[in-house]
């Protein structure tokens, strides 16, 4: 007995919830979204990578089966960091200047939580649960990143940050209640 969930083809309303919380995640993101200038290769590349990753992460999980998370983690990790030091090198190349010790201990919580710990999760589910249920997972991480920024860095929370985060929410409810339903 697993964790896997039966298959649900999705329908209309499953759509209809996705599009609420990307409405939702918008309306979080919008007044702090300037992209200009070299910000659009960023974003254009962002989006590459964001489909690549889902693409391949399916496509492992129905080859490997029931290979073992930390193994794909390992093989993510082999193939991924030669694209990331040859795009640092080409678009950039410079070392970062004046770190300091928050700045590096954040990257570091990145780099493990974030990246090592984030990653291993998503595959480890993706063994696990059904693709459709872990899509839906990094839709939430906005709104726990807003509340946890409030919480404890007492960053402020604007209106429409408040509502885009209830879209969000709203859209995840309504997408498990059509899973479940």
């Amino acid at each position: 007995a697993g964790l896997r969930t039966e298959k649900v083809r999705p329908g209309a309303r499953h759509y209809g919830a996705l599009l609420i919380a990307l409405v939702g995640l918008g309306v979080v993101s919008a007044e702090r979204v300037q992209i200009d200038g070299r910000a659009w290769l960023g974003v254009l590349l962002m989006l590459m990578s964001v489909a690549v990753f889902s693409i391949s992460s399916v496509w492992v999980s129905q080859l490997a089966g029931s290979t073992a998370a930390l193994c794909q983690l390992r093989g993510s990790l082999l193939m991924a960091l030669p694209g990331v030091l040859l795009s640092w090198w080409l678009l950039d190349g410079d070392m970062p200047q004046g770190a300091t010790l928050r700045s590096t201990s954040a990257v570091v919580y990145l780099a493990v939580a974030g990246s090592l710990l984030g990653v291993w999760a998503h595959l480890y589910l993706l063994a696990t649960v059904s693709v459709g249920a872990v899509s839906v997972i990094p839709l939430i991480t906005p709104v726990l990143a807003l509340l946890i920024g409030a919480l404890l860095n007492a960053e402020p929370l604007s209106l429409s940050m408040l509502v885009g985060a209830a879209l969000i929410t709203l859209g995840l409810v309504l997408f498990r209640c059509v899973q479940e339903g």
